[in-house]
């Protein structure tokens, strides 16, 4: 450790939610449903933002399509941090 200021040129945006670890919650961050039946809680969500729809989580659901869940959805839900994902190009 330096203590020398670290240079960054970039930020994570963060979705303003918090995980039930009280870590905050980022675009890009991989997550999982605290609460539900067992396969809820198995499936990953991708956090995204998009300039139209807001915040929103991405996974990939049966026969290779998309599954979108919408900002309000999102927070009507506990999540637990679960990795980190790909960021779309800025």
């Amino acid at each position: 450790w330096s203590g020398r200021k670290i240079v960054w040129s970039q930020r994570d945006r963060c979705c303003g939610l918090q995980d039930i670890d009280d870590k905050w919650l980022h675009e890009g961050d991989i997550v999982q449903a605290v609460d539900g039946p067992w396969w809820r809680k198995r499936t990953r969500w991708l956090i995204l933002c998009d300039v139209q729809l807001g915040w929103s989580a991405l996974r990939l659901g049966r026969a290779g399509r998309n599954r979108i869940m919408d900002e309000q959805s999102m927070c009507a839900h506990r999540w637990r941090w679960a990795g980190f994902g790909w960021l779309p190009p800025a």
